[in-house]
């Protein structure tokens, strides 16, 4: 596998070039069209990952299934929602979201449109933000994909 000072700087600018991505959930990239018509959350974490040649699932569940709690976080790690209603046999921890911690102390994310017709497109947040967030709390914090570990 490359090294982290290898593949950050291009999966930094490919997440840069999906930023107003439209957002549709369940959305699949062909892996023909660059950058994707559109994305939600789980894809958008798969794509930026796969466009690197690393190994990474879809759903936000199965992100979270598979990366672990890290202390340090940098850039490229992932950070995860989760509410009780969303608890199922499949979702043991009720995750619905990810986003991935990039440059800047900004977390890029595929967001939905809000009761206010806000976003609905590929955006970033400030990471502190996020952090305070509580269903980002009760994710357990930010996480890195277990292939990177």
């Amino acid at each position: 596998m490359k090294r982290y000072e290898e593949w950050w700087p291009l999966m930094q600018e490919d997440l840069i070039a999906m930023l107003a991505t439209p957002y549709r959930l369940k959305a699949e990239w062909d892996g023909k069209t660059w950058p994707p018509a559109e994305l939600d959350c789980s894809e958008m974490v798969e794509v930026a990952f796969r466009r690197r040649a690393i190994s990474c699932p879809d759903g936000s569940w199965i992100q979270h299934a598979e990366s672990l709690p890290v202390q340090d976080p940098r850039p490229g790690d992932l950070g995860f929602f989760c509410k009780p209603e969303a608890v199922n046999a499949d979702n043991p921890y009720g995750v619905y979201h990810a986003g991935i911690l990039g440059n800047g102390d900004l977390v890029y994310e595929a967001r939905a449109k809000d009761k206010h017709g806000r976003y609905g497109m590929v955006i970033t947040r400030p990471r502190e933000a996020w952090e305070k967030y509580k269903p980002f709390q009760a994710a357990g914090g930010w996480r890195r994909l277990k292939v990177l570990l």
